[in-house]
């Protein structure tokens, strides 16, 4: 029997003593008054145009945004799905709040700003997990700007930042992640062709080697972390995410690691990884050097150890692009019998160039990294170390040898009536040469 029914049953015993009943009476009311706080409640958006989030008259208590109003209260839902004012919607913060959730239907674009470029934060807080869904049909969503900032925290709950639309949601505020051990990570993903770009700062992290942010996209459109991000711990791609995660030119993640099980990871400058920081890759994940859509030039990328649990992908990028592309690893870890695919790769170490820092390192196996020219098209061979104990270069396999000489033979074979003449025409003037010399 659980305590409430405790309290019911003594309550309505009549032999208890009117104190002890007025006292019960009491604690049940609080209990009650208690249990309905810690229930989120769903509000509507009841505005059309700009208005302050913080205005009770700004809700409703109906999803038409007509009807009656409500105060808005700490950890309720905030539903900007009201049919009655479909069309572009301002809303202002003009102090902190604390939200259940944020879900957003409205078909034209929404924005979720500061007022007078004053910063407020946003606690994400509901025990029950925070969702913020853009969902399909709706229009673009913007959370925060450089201008008018808001700050996401996350009170070490499970949040989902999900895009369901062919929209764009941009979050352009600070991100606070959780930091307790073991805590639920915030993940992010998207189901159709709308994309996530947060230019935002990522903070806070997980104590030790905890996810803070996890990638989960069916869709295709594209998560984008674009900010100085400043988060402790790992940035992991989900083996069930099969979308593409960019750094563009200017994120960076200086965590403890990253994670990449599924989906593409697509750098497109220096100093993206953290150079300190751990790598894994498994089911197919692919990082890619490719540029991130915004450059054509290549460049260097560099990080701690690498460990492959699955067969995995590095793709040096588009062949078109100029200058000389490179990636160090501390160590690789592939003893498993996993494979690693190098994609793109140019033979003769001046274009693409895979290394390997870690002195006489017993855990990698050169026979499972193989190299081709295109993507998966063009085998070049498997590993072997280069001219130095680092550099890591394809060793043609003999069957491509052999056919390098099979077709050399052939080549001569059809052009030895030419061959003959030109040897003959040698050989008569040095014997002209020498004769004139004698």
């Amino acid at each position: 029997m659980n305590q409430k029914s405790i309290i019911t049953n003594d309550l309505y015993d009549l032999s208890a003593s009117p104190a002890i009943r007025a006292v019960l009476i009491i604690v049940t009311l609080f209990a009650g008054q208690v249990v309905h706080a810690a229930t989120p409640v769903t509000l509507w958006w009841a505005q059309s145009g700009g208005a302050a989030f913080d205005t009770a008259s700004d809700w409703s208590t109906v999803s038409s945004g007509t009807g009656s109003k409500a105060n808005w209260a700490s950890g309720d839902i905030a539903d900007f799905n009201n049919s009655s004012y479909y069309g572009t919607t301002a809303v202002t913060l003009t102090n902190d709040q604390s939200v259940g959730g944020l879900i957003f239907d409205n078909t034209g674009t929404t924005s979720l700003l500061s007022s007078n470029g004053t910063s407020h934060n946003i606690t994400l807080n509901n025990a029950n997990g925070i969702n913020i869904t853009v969902n399909a049909g709706a229009g673009a969503v913007t959370i925060g700007s450089s201008a008018n900032p808001l700050a996401l925290i996350d009170n070490n709950n499970a949040v989902s930042i999900k895009n369901n639309s062919s929209s764009l949601l941009t979050i352009g505020a600070n991100i606070t992640a959780g930091n307790s051990v073991g805590g639920s990570p915030i993940t992010l993903g998207t189901t159709s062709s709308g994309g996530i770009i947060i230019s935002g700062i990522i903070s806070g992290g997980q104590t030790g080697n905890g996810q803070s942010i996890n990638v989960n996209s069916s869709g295709s459109g594209t998560v984008s972390i674009l900010g100085k991000n400043t988060d402790t711990s790992v940035l992991a791609l989900s083996s069930a995410n099969t979308g593409i995660v960019t750094m563009g030119t200017t994120g960076t993640w200086t965590g403890s690691g990253v994670q990449v099980n599924g989906g593409t990871l697509l750098l497109g400058a220096s100093g993206q990884l953290p150079s300190a920081g751990t790598m894994s890759m498994s089911g197919g994940g692919t990082l890619s050097l490719g540029g991130a859509g915004t450059t054509t030039a290549r460049f260097a990328e560099s990080t701690g150890a690498l460990t492959l649990t699955g067969n995995s992908v590095i793709d040096f990028g588009s062949l078109s692009q100029t200058g000389t592309a490179s990636l160090t690893f501390n160590g690789i870890n592939n003893k498993n019998g996993s494979t690693l695919f190098v994609y793109n790769y140019v033979s003769g170490n001046t274009t693409t160039k895979l290394y390997d820092t870690l002195a006489s390192d017993a855990n990698i196996s050169l026979k499972n990294i193989a190299f081709y020219s295109g993507i998966g098209t063009g085998f070049l061979g498997t590993a072997v170390f280069g001219s130095n104990s680092q550099l890591i270069v394809a060793l043609p396999e003999p069957s491509v040898v052999l056919s390098a000489f099979l077709l050399l033979g052939a080549l001569l074979y059809t052009q030895r009536a030419l061959i003959s003449r030109y040897l003959t025409t040698i050989m008569g003037l040095c014997h002209s040469v020498f004769c004139v010399w004698k």
